[in-house]
């Protein structure tokens, strides 16, 4: 008898709980694996206006221009 197949990015079925205790493993695995892609993405940018543009600077330029008040961080 061959074993059922199902996906384990489905969170749910009629099949049974199984599926939704495998779909939890999935996605603790996927965010292990991704977890410095989350980490790279939610860096702190920091901009400062120029004419009316936001160029973005660095995190050292940011500190050196932080008394300013001109460092806008998203």
């Amino acid at each position: 008898m061959a074993r059922q197949r199902f996906s384990l990015a489905a969170c749910g079925s009629s099949r049974g709980g199984y599926v939704a205790r495998a779909h939890q493993l999935y996605c603790a695995q996927m965010h292990e694996q991704n977890k410095q892609v989350v980490a790279q993405i939610t860096k702190p940018r920091y901009y400062v206006r120029c004419w009316g543009k936001l160029i973005q600077i660095t995190q050292i330029e940011a500190a050196m221009l932080m008394r300013t008040g001109n460092v806008i961080v998203q």
